[in-house]
């Protein structure tokens, strides 16, 4: 049986001399890919299909001052149940942003299948002068399903 998985991904965006920069530290499952389209913009993959249930993730963006980013997913989160425990999935995400700095989020949706549970936090901090855009879709249940629970803050 599986147990579930802690891991923690870090992103950091920094401008210096008109060029921007991408540093992160991924902990699988919870990974970070450029997409060919610039130095602004990253796609989120869970890599392991999940969360399921148990599974506790985090991502933590830091833009800079001036810096942009836009970031996405590669597809929709699908979550599951656990096979070994009856808790919920976590994913939390913390978005830092900088003087002058902007942001985008806008991941595909997160889908919480039947008998899974998922507890999400977004947590957005702007400075001054800094902005944010976001966009959280979360629905419950595939075709077919009732869905599982969701609770967000």
């Amino acid at each position: 049986m599986r147990a579930g998985i802690r891991a923690a991904t870090r992103l950091t965006v920094e401008r210096a001399a008109g060029r921007q920069a991408l540093r992160w530290a991924h902990d699988w499952p919870v990974v970070l890919r450029p997409t060919g389209t610039g130095d602004e913009h990253v796609h989120l993959v869970h890599a392991a299909g999940g969360p399921l249930g148990g599974d506790d993730l985090a991502l933590s963006v830091e833009v800079g001052p001036q810096a942009r980013l836009t970031v996405r997913s590669a597809g929709a989160t699908l979550v599951q149940p656990g096979a070994a425990t009856d808790a919920p999935a976590r994913w939390t995400v913390e978005l830092q942003v900088a003087a002058g700095g902007r942001v985008h989020w806008a991941p595909e949706p997160t889908v919480v299948s039947d008998r899974a549970a998922l507890e999400s936090v977004l947590r957005v901090s702007l400075a001054a002068g800094a902005a944010a855009t976001v966009r959280e879709i979360v629905v419950l249940g595939r075709h077919g399903q009732r869905g599982g629970r969701y609770g967000g803050a």
